[in-house]
């Protein structure tokens, strides 16, 4: 059943997870995913970077940060936040910070969505365009 949770929970958020909403004047929720320990994942963008992050059209303009260099920041963040080194990259996807904000929809990070270890064990990092990894906050499921 568990499995099951993980999941349908990684197929939502795959397709429905950019939420955008305001969750206090200083920061934008991206997405939350809810992880294979039962731990609600929330990544907020927070509007104090929206000047320091490179913008980007992607009609017409090359990527700030490449692919490979992205996976090359999530893995280095991976490793020395003690998630060992036997990992690989399952998914990812490149997503604008809100489409329906002019100052924020040629903002795109990456969410880059992992296998760790055994296959039964994930998780998500955040590499905005300018290398920076956006750390979640993490809340237990009260179950």
């Amino acid at each position: 059943m568990k499995n099951l949770l993980i999941v349908v929970s990684i197929l939502f958020f795959t397709f429905f997870g950019n939420v955008r909403c305001l969750a206090n004047d200083d920061r934008l929720l991206l997405f939350s995913y809810v992880d294979s320990s039962d731990r609600t994942n929330r990544w907020y963008f927070p509007l104090s970077l929206r000047d320091k992050i490179p913008k980007w059209n992607p009609e017409s303009e090359e990527m700030p940060l490449p692919p490979r260099k992205a996976m090359q920041v999530a893995r280095k963040w991976l490793e020395t936040h003690n998630r060992g080194t036997n990992f690989w990259v399952e998914s990812f996807s490149v997503c604008s910070v809100h489409r329906d904000n002019p100052e924020l929809n040629k903002i795109f990070y990456y969410k880059l969505f992992y296998t760790l270890g055994n296959e039964q064990t994930h998780t998500v990092v955040v590499v905005l365009m300018n290398g920076e990894v956006l750390k979640p906050e993490i809340q237990k499921l009260a179950w």
